[in-house]
Formats: C-alpha cells, sequence, structure tokens
C-alpha cells in the first residue's frame, strides 16, 4: 500500500470529489484517485469511485463531463457498484472538485434506483 501520509479534514459533504488513498479489491496495494463523498458518519466517509478510464456505459456507470463547476479535464467515469467507506485520515487535505446540483439530483436518482430492489 501507498506510505504517503494524508491529512484529515471533517467538512467534506455530498458532491465533493477528492483524493483517497483507494484500496484495490484484493488489497493488494492502494493507488491515489478520485472519489465522490456520498455521506460522512463519524470519522468516517462513504464514497464511490472515479475513474477517467474508458467504461462501458451500463446502468451501473455514471458519465461525468467536464464543466464549469465541476472543473474536471476530461471525461470520468462513477462507479456506483464500487461503494466503499473510508476513515477521514486517507483522504488529502482538501477537496479538488464539486459536482453540480443537476449532477447530485441525478446521482441521487440512480443510487436509488440501484438500491430499489435489495
Amino acid at each position: 500500500m501507498n506510505q504517503t501520509p494524508m491529512k484529515s479534514i471533517d467538512n467534506f459533504t455530498f458532491g465533493d470529489i477528492i483524493l483517497a488513498d483507494y484500496v484495490f479489491s484484493d488489497n493488494s496495494d492502494s493507488k491515489l484517485r478520485p472519489v465522490l463523498v456520498l455521506f460522512r458518519d463519524g470519522d468516517d466517509y462513504t464514497v464511490m469511485k472515479i475513474t477517467s478510464k474508458y467504461q462501458q456505459n451500463d446502468d451501473f456507470t455514471i458519465s461525468l463531463e467536464p464543466d464549469t463547476i465541476n472543473n474536471i479535464k476530461m471525461l470520468s467515469y462513477i462507479k456506483i457498484k464500487k461503494i466503499t467507506t473510508f476513515h477521514k485520515s486517507l483522504f488529502l487535505e482538501k477537496k479538488i472538485w464539486s459536482i453540480s446540483d443537476s449532477q447530485k439530483q441525478y446521482i441521487r436518482q440512480r443510487l436509488i434506483w440501484f438500491l430499489k430492489d435489495l
């Protein structure tokens, strides 16, 4: 795993995109990558993985296109199936982007659809 020291912060909210030391699913290593904050519970944040690598368009992928609000540089993809929880110490000290209100609403709708059959 990366040994990069991270600084903690307590004020991330839904729609913030921040960098996290994201551990691979097989626990073999980790990578600094952007994640979208869903909510906070104490010192833990529930987030979704973001990647700029092309993803096949499916019901579990949300395209995040660059705009003047989020300031991302290239088309990226939010992976609904990649929801995880991180302790605040695994984040950098500042957010790197935020998403628009319309993007937040769309993500809420997709999450409701994704979770409705549980």
